[in-house]
């Protein structure tokens, strides 16, 4: 797999996720999904590499309510900006591991590490956790995300 690293001024750990494989088979268009840390430190140099070169039009944020607080995003004018529903403070612990599970391919498991940057054994129990919780990677989307299935199948026909 090519290197998807983007460099960026402030943003870290940023990751085009073009050339993933889809447990459908399908593969993931370049320069239609991309992944980072926070955007707290994005600079306007960032900002506009986001608009222009990307054509960044929403921010799905993963984390919970006080890590929101703690760090916000910096303000992208144009863009919307769409929150996970992970209000409840006693489940976002286990958040982080349950997220993690997207299926159980080497591909997969690939793209996982790739955006987490997670360890091996970490992986594992994640696998195991999301495999016993939820029939399969759309249901975890919906139920565990609490992402509506109407907006997983835009995303999927957006990007693939």
């Amino acid at each position: 797999m090519n290197d998807r690293n983007i460099a960026f001024e402030k943003i870290s750990n940023a990751r085009d996720m073009g050339g993933l494989r889809t447990a459908q088979g399908c593969i993931v268009s370049s320069g239609f999904l991309i992944r980072s840390a926070n955007l707290s430190d994005a600079t306007e140099a960032d900002k506009n590499v986001l608009r222009e070169r990307y054509r960044l039009s929403k921010i799905i944020d993963l984390r919970t309510e006080i890590e929101r607080n703690e760090m916000p995003d910096a303000s992208i004018a144009t863009v919307d900006y769409l929150l996970t529903n992970r209000v409840n403070a006693a489940k976002s612990e286990r958040y982080y591991q349950m997220m993690l599970s997207a299926g159980k391919t080497e591909t997969k498991a690939e793209m996982i590490r790739d955006i987490f940057l997670a360890k091996e054994e970490y992986l594992d129990a994640a696998f195991s956790t999301i495999d016993a919780q939820y029939e399969n990677a759309d249901v975890f989307l919906r139920d565990g995300l609490n992402i509506p299935q109407k907006l997983i199948g835009r995303f999927q026909s957006s990007v693939l």
